[in-house]
């Protein structure tokens, strides 16, 4: 084998294991040229938007997004391509016939050449819907024992590992004496 071709076959496997890469990541993956159009859309991103690469790759942002996520997608290309990385606010998309609401994260960066000139963009997609959901529950929990506390007769107070009050119910407050702000970092033992 001379040079030339071990070279090429190398450089063959190498872009290879890079379109793999890309083809396996769970995020969704999208490239684009300084024009906005798309140059790479990976399963991850076919699956988060409903969008198929086939009908993705070589047209624009605006062909491709809906008013909701076009003026956000835009605004972010023209920041990315002066080289700002943007982390963008989460997206919900409101549930519709095609299924519940869900939570998108959206990352776009600047994509470099070799010479480091910038030559389009590469944004992350991340479908955060269970942790969103998760967090919101986590809230609600917290509101439903917040209610259940203080509306109860009964004598309530959370202590933290060293014993140290943290919270009360009113009827703790009613027969100690005490209010939460008094008892921080005092013993419940004492009160």
């Amino acid at each position: 084998i001379t040079d030339k071709k071990a070279h090429e076959i190398a450089l063959s496997e190498s872009n290879e294991f890079n379109r793999e890469v890309i083809s396996s990541a769970l995020e969704g993956i999208a490239v684009t040229d300084l024009e906005m159009r798309y140059l790479i859309w990976n399963p991850g991103m076919e699956k988060i938007s409903g969008k198929q690469a086939a009908d993705v790759i070589g047209k624009t942002i605006s062909e491709v997004f809906d008013s909701e996520w076009e003026p956000t997608a835009i605004a972010s290309f023209k920041k990315t391509v002066n080289g700002e990385v943007c982390d963008l606010p989460l997206l919900e998309i409101a549930a519709s016939s095609e299924g519940p609401a869900k939570w998108i994260f959206r990352n776009v960066a600047p994509m470099r050449n070799a010479k480091d000139k910038i030559i389009g963009t590469i944004s992350r997609i991340r479908d955060v819907t269970a942790a969103k959901l998760a967090d919101m529950a986590l809230v609600d929990n917290e509101e439903r024992y917040r209610t259940l506390v203080e509306a109860s007769a009964q004598i309530v107070w959370t202590a933290d590992a060293r014993g140290y009050l943290t919270s009360m119910s009113k009827a703790f407050e009613r027969m100690t004496g005490l209010s939460v702000d008094d008892s921080h970092y005092r013993d419940w033992a004492l009160a």
